[in-house]
């Protein structure tokens, strides 16, 4: 994706912003021109995501300067109206949560690759790791974790593969119980 660098949007928004045709227009549609033409500019010429989504990839977005990472891609039930979909988990050096996201989202067309590897997942700094089993509540629920980022866990409940949850590892410590499998 070629996005012309900063001094050049700016120049083009300048140059959108003194056409006369905006003094017959509302701010309300000068903004929406700018907001859809800004997407159409990340988005041009992509119909598909330029790079498939993989677990570890590494990507920027246009609107943010952090680098994110791909931590896990799955089902999750999304409820009755979606169903089950597949989904990404995407986090951050610092996330102590993560996001997660559909992957057929169109979200995924304005990403671009990074080499970053600061903040990968498959490292957790409080040593959990995939495959660790959790409780909380007296073991009302018990959770396995599937994927793990610097300062967070993804885990899915047991007995429901569908249904993940990211967790930080300070909530872990707090509230949870690591059982012995």
């Amino acid at each position: 994706m070629a996005v012309p660098n900063r001094p050049a949007q700016i120049a083009a928004v300048a140059k959108f912003l003194e056409d006369p045709a905006n003094d017959e227009r509302t701010v309300t549609d000068v903004a929406k021109i700018i907001v859809d033409g800004m997407y159409d500019l990340w988005t041009r010429g992509e119909s598909d995501p330029p790079i498939p989504l993989k677990v570890g990839m590494a990507f920027k977005v246009p609107t943010v300067a952090k680098v994110y990472f791909v931590g896990w891609i799955g089902d999750m039930w999304w409820g009755p109206k979606l169903g089950t979909v597949e989904t990404a988990w995407i986090i951050d050096s610092g996330a102590d949560f993560g996001s997660l996201m559909p992957a057929e989202r169109p979200f995924w067309r304005i990403v671009t690759p990074s080499t970053a590897k600061t903040g990968a997942p498959g490292n957790n700094k409080d040593g959990w790791e995939v495959g660790d089993v959790v409780s909380v509540s007296q073991r009302s629920a018990t959770y396995q974790i599937v994927a793990v980022g610097d300062k967070c866990v993804l885990m899915n409940k047991l007995g429901s593969p569908t249904m993940v949850y990211a967790e930080s590892n300070a909530w872990l410590k707090k509230f949870y119980n690591k059982e012995r499998v």
